[in-house]
């Protein structure tokens, strides 16, 4: 069965095709997790703390040097019929001891360039992600905010760290866990959508504090989620799990105030606390005569008055557009 994006399944394109070039070991070039470096601002900004940015995934940096015209076909027609990043497929890389180790990768990037060399030959860099065979799995052991307790404070104090980032949005009946990568935490799977995230910070002052986030949405599902659920207003929780003591670390909390998406691949989420809307100096609606969607307007229709009555005038009843000054004006949003 397909996994699910809330009420939206996800598609899975199945491993398709092997890598028309077998690869030399030494033409490839294997990064290492990234590595995340917090500098405090005490000691003139010489004291940092490493914090290792999880095992993520495996990347490739292929080396693609003196293709002939006929490989180079057979690569830019690869590239094409995976639909640049889209579908993985498998990979063939010649270990030293005479040995080909398989690997199951995809394109990072939408786009493929080569350049052509005096000698008639082309050349060009590749950047290939591996994709996993296994999800990990972790349980959490406990909860905190804000301040570690004694054994998350105790484990901070280590040179490095694997903090795993966490984002769930809850829209109704509707829960979505996403991070950075293909993780089970605490029984929950978590979709591997999160590709950045911003501004996530806690002030003392009167301000809200507002926080961005960036999803992938290069196979669309974020833009069928949206034409079924609505995520405004819809609770989003940031959080980071600490992998060596399974603590789950709730860092921030606020609502989803806006998102926007285009042809490319990122879905983009603006969010803010509950301060926000008390600050609004106007809400999203406004009071007008008739809206067909309750949730754009209130519609309040003509009222009935009676005019007349006094001596010499008979009493009448009428429909008035009196108080014609509440319309189209802002309603307070409690």
């Amino acid at each position: 069965m397909p996994e699910l994006l809330g009420p939206v399944a996800i598609p899975e394109p199945g491993t398709v095709g092997v890598f028309p070039v077998t690869l030399d070991y030494s033409s490839v070039e294997v990064r290492e997790p990234q590595v995340v470096v917090h500098r405090f601002g005490t000691l003139d900004a010489k004291v940092e703390q490493r914090f290792l940015d999880g095992p993520g995934v495996c990347r490739f940096q292929v080396q693609l040097a003196r293709l002939t015209p006929a490989r180079r076909s057979a690569v830019v027609e690869f590239f094409e019929a995976r639909r640049g990043s889209y579908q993985p497929f498998t990979l063939q890389i010649a270990e030293p001891d005479g040995t080909v180790a398989d690997y199951t990768a995809r394109f990072a990037e939408p786009s493929l360039s080569l350049d052509a060399s005096s000698d008639g030959s082309w050349r060009g860099s590749v950047e290939l992600v591996e994709v996993p065979t296994s999800t990990p799995s972790y349980a959490v052991t406990s909860t905190e905010t804000r301040f570690p307790g004694s054994a998350l404070k105790a484990a901070l104090l280590a040179q490095t760290q694997v903090a795993i980032p966490l984002v769930r949005i809850a829209a109704g009946e509707h829960v979505l866990h996403l991070s950075d990568r293909r993780i089970v935490i605490g029984g929950n799977l978590y979709q591997p959508r999160l590709m950045s995230w911003g501004g996530i910070s806690q002030t003392m002052g009167e301000e809200a504090d507002q926080a961005s986030f960036v999803f992938g949405n290069g196979d669309r599902v974020f833009t069928s989620l949206v034409n079924l659920v609505d995520l405004f207003k819809a609770e989003i929780e940031f959080s980071a799990f600490h992998a060596g003591t399974g603590v789950k670390i709730d860092i921030w909390k606020g609502f989803v105030g806006s998102w926007s998406f285009d042809g490319g691949p990122e879905f983009r989420i603006e969010a803010h606390d509950g301060l926000y809307a008390l600050r609004l100096g106007y809400p999203a609606r406004k009071i007008v005569r008739q809206d067909s969607d309750p949730r754009r307007a209130f519609a309040i229709p003509n009222q009935p008055v009676n005019v007349g009555g006094k001596k010499g005038i008979s009493r009448i009843t009428s429909v008035s557009v009196a108080n014609d000054t509440a319309y189209g004006r802002p309603v307070k949003d409690i």
